[in-house]
């Protein structure tokens, strides 16, 4: 008997925690990046110096992100090693650029568990904040999605033709995305209590009514 009380305390406290994570719980998990890795930025002219061309700038820009690069001894520092242009000739609003990147940071997701809603908050690093600042050029970011977000950290989206969305970034905070759902097994508990709470007072006004027929017929 005592084994059995034991065991029966065992599985109480299993449900017990399992309901917790079910309804309150947090979590990070942390997904690597390849190393190294790709990256795609859009470089915007803002203005042009006096008696400068765009390849001039280009090249220059170009030349001072691999120089400051290069002095970067930690090997564990996050760094370009790369910046290669992509010359879109329908692109007429933006320059192209890979910048091959090392030791990129994880990207994060965190996981808020609450009673009646579940959101997911993703965080990527954003290579803006690798660029040096530039009279020249602004950068932008793009990232594209399957479907669209609850919130992110950006104002700007768009839809293409695909019905796919583009979110884009133009300063070097973070990239993040936030996602909200409904935590559905308390809204199952609910539906079934409610179920038996109709079901109880449907039982009891029957009886009511039956009990209260028996009493007028004696």
């Amino acid at each position: 008997m005592k084994k059995f009380s034991a065991l029966l305390c065992v599985i109480l406290v299993t449900v017990v925690l399992s309901a917790c994570q079910t309804f309150y719980n947090d979590s990070t998990e942390n997904y690597p990046r390849n190393n190294p890795s790709t990256t795609t930025v859009y470089l915007q002219i803002k203005q042009l110096p006096t008696n400068s061309t765009v390849d001039a700038e280009l090249t220059k820009w170009r030349s001072e992100i691999l120089t400051t690069n290069a002095a970067i001894t930690d090997e564990t520092a996050i760094k370009i090693s790369d910046v290669q242009f992509r010359f879109d000739e329908d692109n007429e609003v933006a320059y192209t650029v890979d910048l091959t990147i090392h030791n990129l940071p994880d990207a994060t997701v965190k996981k808020s568990v609450r009673p009646f809603q579940i959101t997911y908050t993703q965080t990527i690093f954003n290579p803006i904040s690798l660029l040096p600042d530039s009279e020249t050029f602004s950068y932008v970011v793009l990232f594209n999605s399957e479907r669209r977000h609850s919130s992110a950290n950006t104002d700007e989206r768009i839809t293409t033709e695909d019905g796919n969305y583009v979110y884009f970034w133009t300063t070097a905070e973070p990239l993040e995305f936030t996602d909200v759902y409904p935590n559905r097994p308390l809204y199952y508990l609910i539906i079934l209590a409610g179920a038996g709470l109709v079901g109880g007072l449907v039982y009891l006004v029957s009886r009511y009514y039956d009990c209260k027929k028996l009493k007028n017929q004696l």
